[in-house]
């Protein structure tokens, strides 16, 4: 059927601008490498929603488990992500480099990353104490990540039934439970974005310091020069 000429062509593209309440809006701030931490909150946040309907009905689908877990799983990869992205910057305030394999970021490994927020807090000069069962050393969290590396080492097994071989994601009659999971997922993905937070407050004072001085040390040199 032919177009009429005069008619305007209606806009069919799936990634459209609306006129009325609906639009979302990304990389509004030309700073996508600060806004890993934004998005790890908001895969959390839509795990969660998911979480809290699939148990406010009486019964439920097990394969509902699947993007929860998977959205969990990202927002824990972010949020490594978004603190070794901090630290990275931290350290370059200092002349200093953190990430010099960038490659972890475009991988989905979680271990790799471990090492990295550590130099990161121990370049702000933190340590991870956490009153949290399961959650109180690095080296707990260390474990916690071995234990989903060990289940899902690539982020794949919770989006697909079958590997790249073909072969089943999780052994025959795989069974977790998925409440306790999400406890123990909630109280470290929050404590990984408030160190998030943290890192962001810390990295704009040391900027703010760092701009300061050298603006004292043009400011003497340029009295120094005035007065020979």
């Amino acid at each position: 059927m032919e177009q009429h000429p005069d008619r305007p062509r209606a806009n069919h593209s799936l990634f459209q601008a609306g006129d009325s309440y609906g639009n979302i809006v990304l990389n509004f701030q030309h700073a996508a490498n600060r806004e890993f931490g934004a998005y790890a909150g908001a895969f959390h946040a839509a795990g969660r929603v998911l979480f809290e309907q699939m148990f406010a009905k009486a019964g439920y689908n097990d394969l509902e488990g699947c993007p929860i877990i998977f959205l969990y799983r990202h927002a824990l990869e972010l949020y490594l992500k978004a603190i070794v992205l901090h630290g990275d910057a931290i350290m370059q305030i200092n002349g200093e480099t953190l990430l010099t394999n960038r490659s972890l970021l475009q991988k989905h490994n979680l271990l790799p990353l471990l090492p990295l927020l550590k130099q990161t807090f121990d370049a702000v000069g933190c340590t991870w104490e956490l009153d949290i069962e399961g959650l109180h050393t690095f080296e707990e969290v260390e474990e916690l990540l071995r234990d989903f590396e060990a289940v899902d080492i690539g982020s794949y097994t919770f989006r697909y039934p079958v590997d790249t071989k073909g072969n089943p994601s999780v052994p025959h009659h795989f069974m977790v439970h998925l409440p306790t999971f999400c406890n123990r997922m909630d109280a470290l993905l929050e404590s990984l974005e408030a160190a998030v937070m943290g890192l962001e407050v810390t990295g704009d004072r040391m900027l703010e310091a760092a701009y300061y001085a050298q603006e004292g040390r043009e400011g003497t040199d340029e009295l120094s020069d005035g007065e020979k």
